[in-house]
């Protein structure tokens, strides 16, 4: 079963809960390996420790701040143009890894006295990044489906193109 576009020419940017979650998953997904890969870096073999805080805050951080995300999303669904959104979703994910950083110094005052600055600096960077990229690919991806015609959709894509070529519903002469 294919859904059907919810966007629009008054709503180029309008989207399903699908393609919000799958947005909201990619950012996940892709801040995981932006957040450790400095740490990889830095502590070695004993990045493994630093992933077993990153992962679960990150799963919460995802969850909380879906809502806000959303809200933005639906805020933009009339505005077509794709650096607002990208200016929008990563200024968001720079919000989201400031406040969880905030919480976890809160949580642990020894972690922001001892690596504050560079909890900081990654947390922020990494989260401005994946909300980011999250966002975008998400959005190509819906966008790219509209694009493919509605009766195609789900279908040997090779045959739809060379029906089309045909122009007469197949048949050859």
């Amino acid at each position: 079963m294919t859904e059907t576009s919810p966007r629009t020419p008054a709503e180029p940017m309008a989207f399903t809960r699908t393609e919000f979650w799958r947005g909201a998953t990619s950012a996940w997904l892709w801040f995981i390996p932006l957040s450790l890969a400095p740490w990889t870096i830095f502590f070695g073999p004993y990045a493994v420790i630093v992933a077993m805080y990153v992962v679960p805050w990150s799963i919460g951080a995802a969850l909380v701040f879906a809502t806000p995300a959303y809200l933005l999303a639906r805020a933009l669904r009339r505005t077509a143009r794709m650096p607002v959104h990208l200016l929008a979703f990563a200024s968001l994910g720079a919000a989201v890894g400031v406040a969880t950083t905030v919480v976890l110094f809160a949580v642990d005052p020894s972690l922001g006295q001892a690596m504050g600055a560079a909890i900081l600096t990654v947390n922020t960077a990494a989260s401005a990044a994946a909300v980011a990229i999250g966002w975008w690919r998400s959005a190509r991806r819906a966008l790219r489906s509209d694009a493919v015609p509605v009766e195609t959709r789900g279908t040997d894509a090779d045959a739809a193109a060379e029906d089309a070529l045909l122009g007469d519903g197949g048949s050859v002469r």
